[in-house]
């Protein structure tokens, strides 16, 4: 009877490298890299202007429909409180990240992690508010965020004047490589504005080319320094009479590591 032997594979590849000639690189790579931004989508403004209306669909896009495995950040601004409902496989507005400030603005953020690759765009449902109101929505897809458990910490911030608004994360930085998103509602006397981004940061959208009452403004950092809490200076030229602002940390998907072997043939 035939005896089965298990040879290890790296027992196997040590006999192929000492008993043959002309070696060929082998490279296995495992993980992923760095957080990166794949696309980043135009901010969509929707208005629903229906008094009394008990719902209505507000779209966000992206420029190309979205790769497999890749997390996708929905980001919406109203200047009225409305129910805005999660779409399919994002995790939880509000129990990801969201602020609503008085009775007139909010600002929230929520995450699809591991998309399943095609998508294009997504429609939110909000509900509730009676009489006109405004709604922006934008959309961004990113490669190496974690597939599960996305969210590290968050934190919010509300104001009803000044220039400025410092949402802070409820924890400090611990862990390297994760992707820090922060942004805001400002609510003003109708006009234009202009955001300046906090010193580190890069803009992700905003509405301020638009001359509207309320405006938002998204800011995003990849590989925060470690330690105390994030607290990002969101800054407007305009003085604020409403707004709130949102800040969620990411975690970055397992590193990528290399295994390389050479094989002679």
């Amino acid at each position: 009877m035939a005896r089965k032997i298990s040879v290890p594979l790296v027992s196997l590849l040590t006999l192929l490298l000492l008993t043959c000639g002309n070696p060929v690189p082998l490279t296995l790579t495992i993980g992923s890299g760095p957080i990166a931004l794949v696309q980043n989508g135009s901010v969509v403004e929707t208005v629903l202007s229906a008094d009394g209306f008990a719902s209505g669909s507000i779209a966000a896009t992206l420029p190309v429909a979205s790769t497999a495995g890749t997390t996708l950040i929905l980001i919406m601004s109203s200047n009225v409180q409305a129910n805005l409902a999660s779409p399919a496989g994002f995790t939880g507005i509000t129990n990801l990240a969201g602020t609503a400030i008085g009775v007139t603005t909010i600002f929230k953020i929520a995450v699809y992690p591991n998309n399943p690759g095609g998508i294009i765009g997504v429609t939110v449902q909000a509900t509730g508010p009676v009489g006109t109101g405004t709604y922006w929505a934008h959309l961004s897809e990113w490669s190496g965020v974690a597939s599960a458990s996305v969210l590290d910490t968050s934190g919010t911030a509300t104001a009803v004047a000044g220039t400025t608004l410092t949402p802070s994360t409820a924890a400090a930085v611990v862990n390297p490589g994760e992707l820090a998103v922060v942004g805001w509602t400002q609510k003003i006397a109708t006009n234009t504005a202009t955001f300046t981004s906090p010193s580190g940061w890069t803009r992700l959208a905003d509405s301020g080319a638009l001359s509207r009452d309320t405006h938002l403004d998204a800011e995003y950092l990849i590989g925060p320094n470690s330690g105390p809490p994030l607290a990002p200076v969101l800054t407007s030229n305009r003085t604020t009479t409403d707004a709130g602002g949102v800040i969620v940390l990411l975690k970055r998907a397992p590193q990528a590591v290399d295994m390389s072997a050479f094989i002679a043939y």
